[in-house]
């Protein structure tokens, strides 16, 4: 709306609004601000090592890059994961085809990444609170939607990361939410033209592996 776009520009979310009315974008400026603004209040969310913090980044780009984002504010350009609940009319089956295809590429490039139990080993960072919504909609659409039998298959670390990540109760919250928009949006019957769609064109890839 013209009213939500006022306080973001580009008309998308998250955004964090603060009680001086200042209103701050994007996921990745968000959370620098919080680790900024409360630096020493609860888990720093920062890698001990050089090292583990490179890769913390480098696991927070894929996701950024190629899964989560579109790389514009123009809704009719598309995310890799919008596969999974963008309309017909806005992904046709071949471009949703190719999208599922590079699910399951970089879905194989993280779990190359993975050290465990978080993302980059002992230490929870940006990484896992990244990743963690966007492996919800993953374990939920890609069975429900595509026929996926197993989202972890060949993928032990994901999977082990993911059970992980269940243990803790702030984690639980989220899921609980996110899972409760999905059952929202099942309930307006809002996946069966994807549904329809993807029955329509057998001979493209929609199952992996």
């Amino acid at each position: 709306s013209d009213e939500y776009k006022r306080i973001n520009p580009q008309g998308k979310m998250p955004v964090l609004i603060l009680p001086d009315g200042t209103t701050i974008y994007e996921s990745k400026v968000i959370s620098g601000y919080i680790l900024d603004r409360w630096n020493g209040t609860g888990p720093k969310l920062q890698a001990s090592t050089p090292e583990a913090r490179a890769l913390a980044a480098q696991i927070n780009a894929i996701h950024d890059l190629y899964v989560a984002s579109p790389n514009a504010s123009d809704p009719r350009v598309t995310a890799t994961q919008g596969c999974m609940y963008k309309p017909v009319d806005v992904i046709d089956a071949d471009s949703r085809a190719l999208k599922v295809a590079e699910i399951a590429k970089q879905l194989d490039v993280l779990e190359g990444l993975m050290k465990g139990p978080f993302c980059v080993g002992e230490d929870m960072t940006e990484a896992d609170l990244a990743m963690y919504p966007t492996f919800i909609f993953f374990v939920v659409m890609l069975p429900k939607v595509f026929g996926w039998p197993d989202v972890f298959h060949a993928r032990p670390k994901l999977k082990t990361w993911m059970k992980h990540m269940e243990t803790l109760e702030p984690v639980q919250q989220v899921k609980a939410e996110v899972e409760g928009g999905l059952q929202n949006w099942e309930q307006q019957k809002r996946f069966d033209s994807i549904i329809e769609q993807i029955k329509a064109a057998p001979g493209l890839k929609w199952v992996y592996p």
